[in-house]
């Protein structure tokens, strides 16, 4: 009979195998490479925003500001969420983030320049 910490130690095992292949998944799913339709709605909303206030001179947004112009509440959940969002763009070559908790779109494919 297999002692309670070896089923343990394999369930974890076996539990790191497949957050690792998910892992490998989601950075496939996320090449930069990709256009901006591979993206969920709310993350395609999130960089048309960037795109149109960039190109109306507001090169750099707040995640406050990026909150009021797609709508929702300034509450701190939604500018949470939001924020959530945008590191996660910025993590993956969406989005730059060249002063803390300030967005712009990336130059280059994944940020659509």
């Amino acid at each position: 009979m297999a002692s309670v910490v070896g089923v343990l130690e394999e369930r974890e095992l076996a539990a790191r195998e497949r957050v690792e292949e998910r892992r490998e998944v989601a950075d496939r799913v996320w090449h930069p490479a990709l256009s901006m339709d591979a993206l969920a709605p709310h993350y395609q909303r999130i960089l048309a925003t960037l795109t149109e206030q960039g190109s109306g001179g507001k090169p750099v947004m707040s995640c406050q500001a990026i909150t009021a112009v797609l709508g929702l509440e300034p509450v701190p959940a939604s500018v949470e969420a939001v924020r959530s969002k945008m590191k996660r763009l910025a993590d993956r070559g969406w989005a730059d983030e060249p002063t803390p908790g300030r967005f712009t779109l990336a130059a280059g494919p994944a940020g659509g320049s």
